[in-house]
């Protein structure tokens, strides 16, 4: 082999190597497995959707903005949820090819033979760079798939039945069952008209519900907001007439049995037109928005709500807060307050611990507090004397800041209360023009008294450090002494006979006392709270010689004992609590017969 072809055998190899190196290697191989029906298709680009069935009128949808419509046959909006899963199956349910064009070519039946001759239903799909025709056939025999092309595309596929079952075949497969679509942001007053009449509900930018109309008043939150999600939440259930110019008394629907207008400032954002039921539907009823012309049917029950006077939406509760209570003020015969300092409340002007079960308690007597009867809307200053108001005989504040007075700030609400008449008493707020009434028995669970509100443990010892306990009545005592736990003997001079391990049970129960409740404080109430001849004390004599004593009187009539220890020199009396009590009446009591 002479040099020259040896010379031109290297240079095609290093060109082979070097096509290899750059072109080949770099090469990606086409994508294997099934394909989506459509490729490259963004179904947020797509602008129009058209549907042909043989036999059934066109259906065109468009897109405007971010909502679907309805154009063809009729022009109403679409459910762009129904419309969004078809797009998304056309994107994405994969297809399997059956035959390539050439093959399809070579058959004698062509496209006849898989029903694509005359397709069952053609789907047009419009963007604004393009158009694509997608014809479905018959099933196969199966029939969980149906044969289906894409015009202007090699190949025949199949793909899942479910995609054909996406597609509609009428305009109320996409027409939008949604009835409403509008959100508490988009309007600003709700005006009612019904049986009763008419009144007006505002809401605030905050979500705050009022009465406007005919009155302005607190309305309900819970009730206002359920009220409306109910109406969002309502689905037609048939449409029942799209003729503009049908015959809406029919309906019921002229003059409207309810009607609700959503106004943002003066402007109308929609309105919504209820009438009767169909014969034998009493769960149905017609009904119409304005700003479109079918006539649908939709369920009867979430309208119960809108169906009633306006004094059902009133805000029966007399006290709502959101924000953490810090401070709570009671005035009257006598004034006192409890204010929340780091792991305590504080009662004053007492300055003692207060019981921060028992301050819950009041917060949640006041924020259940109903009216029961809105006595007088507007109230004049001179005639709040008639029902007790001016003065008020005692008066409720809440405040996040423990500050008072008439500069301080963060008042979350303020109650007055008046005369009370039979099971009623009469309250009002003071931002307030009405008086409300209130029911006695709610109010007659407020404390009235400081001593109420008080810390209820009484005290805590270590029952070991018990070494005597002393039993008193009259002049009669008996003396106890510890010998171990839960064991105790007589002592010197005291007779009887006693159960060491329930004396122990009694000890132990007396050591963590905790009141049930504060029934008075001072030596004038003593007698007055059951305190006469009959108590008896009971002394836990410690180790290190100080003693704690509580005394019991039982009152006729009355389940438990109560009990009197004194605190910071006063006598405090209080309901014992069942054990306790119980224990000390069976085991650390006298009998009458006993003798010292």
């Amino acid at each position: 082999m002479n040099a020259r072809w040896t010379t031109l055998w290297v240079l095609l190899a290093a060109g082979l190597f070097a096509y290899i190196m750059l072109v080949e290697r770099h090469r990606q191989e086409p994508p294997r497995g099934p394909r989506p029906l459509l490729t490259g298709l963004d179904p947020e680009s797509v602008q129009a959707l058209e549907v042909r069935w043989p036999g059934n009128p066109p259906l065109r949808a468009e897109r405007n903005q971010d909502r679907w419509w309805l154009v063809q046959p009729l022009r109403d909006p679409a459910d762009r949820s129904r419309i969004r899963t078809l797009l998304e199956a056309l994107t994405d349910e994969p297809v399997q090819t059956v035959l390539s064009t050439a093959e399809l070519l070579q058959r004698a039946g062509g496209l006849e033979e898989f029903g694509l001759a005359d397709p069952r239903a053609t789907l047009w799909v419009h963007t604004p760079t393009r158009q694509v025709q997608i014809q479905f056939g018959r099933p196969t025999a199966p029939g969980d798939q149906v044969f289906v092309q894409v015009v202007g595309e090699a190949g025949l596929w199949v793909v899942s039945a479910e995609v054909l079952r996406l597609v509609p075949r009428q305009p109320e497969d996409w027409r939008q069952r949604q009835w409403i679509e509008i959100t508490p942001g988009d309007f600003d007053r709700l005006i009612v008209s019904n049986q009763w009449g008419r009144f007006a509900l505002a809401r605030s930018e905050h979500g705050q519900w009022s009465l406007v109309e005919p009155l302005r008043a607190r309305a309900d939150p819970d009730k206002s907001r359920a009220a409306w999600d109910a109406l969002q939440q309502m689905q037609v259930i048939e449409f029942v007439e799209d003729d503009p110019e049908a015959d809406l008394e029919g309906f019921g629907l002229l003059p409207p049995a309810l009607s609700l207008s959503l106004l943002r400032g003066t402007n109308e954002v929609a309105r919504f037109d209820f009438g009767r039921s169909p014969t034998n539907r009493a769960d149905l009823v017609y009904a119409r928005q304005r700003a479109r012309s079918p006539v649908v049917t939709l369920p009867a029950a979430p309208l119960a709500s809108w169906q009633v006077a306006y004094t059902e939406f009133r805000d029966r509760k007399l006290l709502r807060w959101d924000q953490p209570v810090n401070a709570l003020e009671i005035l009257g015969s006598e004034s006192f307050a409890v204010h929340r300092l780091p792991g305590q409340w504080r009662l004053l002007p007492l300055d003692l611990p207060a019981d921060a079960e028992s301050v819950e308690n009041v917060l949640q007597i006041l924020r259940q507090l109903e009216v029961v009867e809105f006595v007088k809307d507007v109230v004049i200053e001179p005639d709040l004397a008639r029902y007790g108001l001016a003065p008020p005989s005692r008066q409720i504040v809440l405040r996040t800041s423990a500050q008072s007075g008439p500069n301080s700030s963060g008042l979350l609400g303020e109650l007055h209360f008046g005369l009370t008449q039979d099971d009623k008493t009469y309250a009002r707020r003071p931002d307030e023009s009405a008086v409300y009434a209130v029911r006695r028995s709610e109010v007659e669970r407020l404390p009235v008294a400081a001593f109420e509100l008080r810390d209820r443990r009484v005290w805590r010892l270590d029952e070991s450090q018990i070494e005597r306990v002393f039993v008193r009545q009259d002049s009669r005592q008996r003396e106890l002494i510890r010998l171990g736990p839960y064991s105790w003997t007589l002592g010197p001079g005291s007779q009887g006979v006693i159960d060491s391990l329930a004396v122990g049970e009694a000890v132990h129960a007396l050591c963590d006392l905790v009141a049930m409740a504060w029934l008075g404080v001072g030596e004038t109430k003593l007698s007055e709270l059951g305190f006469g001849p009959d108590a008896w004390s009971v002394t836990l004599h410690r180790g290190d010689g100080e003693e704690f004593t509580v005394t019991f009187a039982a009152m006729p009539a009355e389940p438990y004992l109560r009990g009197m220890v004194r605190l910071e020199g006063k006598p405090w009396v209080f309901l014992c609590p069942p054990a306790a009590g119980e224990l000390a009446r069976a085991y650390l009591s006298l009998p009458r017969e006993s003798i010292p």
